[in-house]
């Protein structure tokens, strides 16, 4: 989501800044090496260069240089303005506060992920969306025991290609209560799956965990990874005439997340995914995506099937592997037709005999540099075979979480039904 965490000193005020969303402000207490002072803090949700949360201090700041030095984490331990349990936060910036006469000058930085308040008896939790296409206010997600409800949002954050979209509620179905362990877990997999779907990350903008009576109990301070919704690659149809396809996609997503091995599986293969899809080198891509193709194959065939053996799997060619993914679940390994570049091409080695085969035949040329001299292929076809790959990650996956609705197949240019 953004770079490396920077803390600077610097004159004037923060008014250039765009207008962003006060967390907290108050006195706190600055905990370091060699000692503590107090000083005002202010905590913001900032939305220039990308969504981040950040922090800035003033008052004492010429004591900062005398109190921490080099590059240690520096704590701050809030006053009683938050209307929730006081905890720890830590931060590890690189300073490089200094004296200065200045009274309007502040230190600042970027806070890392961090939760505050009581951590149970919770009735429900508020949460923002950022960068969400496609998908209506008045969306419900339900699977198992709990309801996500996502709004369109009123409130309009844009700045260079961010903006909050949606709005969202999480609750149990039954009404009872339920601490932010639970509830996070429904968050990772909420962000997962929208990104996912998406073809880019879709940020999950600050949670607060409401009481009964409506009070604050926990918030997190964290905007998870988000992209610039220009590189967005959507597969699933937006929804149409009060029929949502995130509704009926996200049960099958959420209950293999809740498997043994699922959830690591998602969090390992959603990225691969994503990045294949927004890299701009069509090589790049095409080596992505067959990482992904085999990744997913020892998760299935391995791991949940049984099919082979782990020892088996690895002595299998790629193009094996790929095959043993995808031959069950009903997808033609042939080279379409409408890839004619890729159908016209001719390796060295002979004629392709499906689709497994020419792509990681192309993509051993394109990272083997003595291969790469000798291949034929020219671009047009090495795009065509990162295309056809990236299909079949989509199709497996789509199989793997239980899917069998409507997606956008590439390949095809259309929707289709999954198989």
């Amino acid at each position: 989501m953004h770079g490396g965490n920077r803390v600077v000193s610097r004159g004037g005020s923060r008014g250039e800044t765009p207008r962003g969303i006060r967390l907290h402000k108050g006195e706190a207490v600055l905990d370091g090496p060699k000692g503590s002072i107090r000083s005002d803090v202010e905590i913001r949700l900032e939305w220039a260069p990308d969504p981040r949360v950040e922090f800035s201090l003033s008052g004492g700041i010429e004591l900062v240089g005398a109190t921490l030095s080099g590059r240690e984490d520096l704590i701050i331990k809030l006053g009683g303005s938050v209307p929730i349990a006081v905890r720890p936060l830590s931060w590890n910036p690189r300073w490089r506060a200094r004296q200065t006469t200045n009274a309007s000058t502040v230190v600042w930085g970027m806070v890392n992920p961090c939760s505050v308040g009581t951590t149970t008896g919770m009735r429900q939790i508020e949460f923002g969306l950022v960068n969400l296409q496609g998908v209506d206010g008045g969306t419900i997600l339900e699977a198992d025991e709990w309801q996500l409800d996502l709004q369109s949002s009123n409130t309009e954050f844009r700045r260079n290609g961010y903006e909050t979209t949606h709005t969202g509620k999480l609750v149990r179905r039954d009404g009872a209560s339920f601490g932010s362990e639970d509830a996070s877990d429904v968050l990772a997999s909420l962000m997962h799956c929208l990104a996912f779907v998406s073809g880019g990350w879709v940020g999950v903008l600050r949670p607060i965990g409401r009481s009964a009576a409506g009070r604050i109990r926990w918030q997190r301070w964290e905007v998870t990874s988000t992209d610039d919704i220009r590189l967005h690659r959507r597969w699933l149809p937006a929804n149409t005439a009060g029929e949502s396809a995130l509704s009926s996609f996200w049960p099958g997503f959420w209950r293999r997340w809740r498997t043994k091995d699922g959830q690591a599986a998602i969090q390992a293969l959603v990225p691969i995914f994503i990045e294949a899809a927004q890299i701009a080198t069509p090589e790049a891509g095409l080596v992505l995506d067959q990482v992904g193709l085999e990744l997913l194959s020892w998760t299935v065939v391995v791991e949940e099937l049984t099919m082979i053996s782990g020892d088996g799997h690895e002595k299998l060619t790629a193009a094996d592997r790929i095959r043993l993914l995808l031959t069950p679940n009903g997808i033609d390994l042939s080279v379409p037709r409408s890839l004619s570049d890729l159908c016209l091409a001719q390796p060295r080695s002979g004629n392709w005999s499906d689709g497994a085969h020419a792509i990681t035949d192309i993509r051993n040329s394109a990272v083997h540099p003595r291969k790469r001299r000798q291949s034929q292929v020219g671009n047009a076809a090495i795009v065509q075979a990162g295309t056809l790959a990236h299909s079949y990650l989509l199709r497996a996956l789509l199989s793997y979480l239980g899917y069998s609705g409507k997606y956008f197949n590439r390949v095809l240019r259309e929707y289709v039904s999954a198989p």
